[in-house]
Formats: C-alpha cells, sequence, structure tokens
C-alpha cells in the first residue's frame, strides 16, 4: 500500500500539473486493509496535498471483506469510534466527502454528515458496487 501511493504520488502530481484548471484526480484504493510494505500515512498524506485550482487530490478507501455481513459494515463514518486498527487507519487517510458527493450519499439512501470521510470498512460486492458509484461521480469541488 504504501508504494502504491509514493508511485500514485508521482502520477497525480504530473496530471495536475498538466490539467492545472480541472477537478482533482480522484483515487480509489480497494484494499483488505492491511499494509504489508511499511506505513501508508505519509505517502497518502502528501497525495491528498497534491492538488489543481479546484482542490486536493481525493483519497477514497474501500476495505472489502465478503466474509462479513454488510449489516456491520461501516460506510461514510465521522469518526473512526469502534474500527479495528486496520479501519482506524483507512478512516485516517481517507479525504472527507466533497460536497457534491454528501448530497449524493444523501440521495442514494446513506446517512452521512459534512464530517464523514468517503471511507467504506467491511464491504461485500453490492456495498462497493455502490462506494465505487458515488466514487467516480464527476463534480466540481468548489
Amino acid at each position: 500500500m504504501r508504494a502504491a501511493f509514493e508511485q500514485v504520488c508521482h502520477i497525480a502530481a504530473r496530471w495536475c500539473d498538466q490539467y492545472s484548471e480541472s477537478y482533482p484526480p480522484t483515487v480509489i484504493n480497494i484494499t483488505d486493509g492491511e499494509s504489508t510494505d511499511g506505513d501508508p500515512e505519509g505517502p497518502a498524506r502528501i497525495l491528498r496535498q497534491i492538488h489543481t485550482k479546484d482542490g486536493e487530490t481525493l483519497l477514497f478507501n474501500l476495505h472489502v471483506d465478503d466474509r462479513q455481513n454488510e449489516s456491520r459494515s461501516v460506510i461514510f463514518p465521522a469518526s473512526p469510534e469502534g474500527l479495528n486498527e486496520y479501519g482506524s487507519l483507512l478512516y485516517r487517510i481517507s479525504s472527507p466527502m466533497p460536497e457534491h458527493l454528501v448530497e449524493a450519499a444523501r440521495q442514494e439512501g446513506f446517512s452521512v454528515s459534512r464530517s464523514s470521510r468517503f471511507f467504506a470498512y467491511g464491504a461485500g460486492a453490492d456495498l462497493a458496487t455502490r462506494f465505487l458509484n458515488l466514487g467516480s461521480r464527476p463534480g466540481k469541488m468548489l
């Protein structure tokens, strides 16, 4: 995960330099939650600071686990309360939800607040699909 974030930092920086007037990049990290190559928080923080004139790069984290019951899944939390070590890490590195996606998530029936992070934990196939549909919507941040 650390190496992936380091690599995408370079890609996002080049893209933002080339398209500085556009909507910022959206990075969706799909993971089982465990980083096997070191702490990804530093590279994730740098990634979220890379920006266009419209805003910072968006980092959305989707933890998938087909063994969990989706009724116990956590989606768009406003705090890391109740999450295990991996969930807390993914919460910390996730971007806050952009305003246009807060509204879209509400229209899709999700309970979200202005302090929610774009993060899901314990997602099965249905929740993962809904998360990706929201995360890949175009929009303007400002």
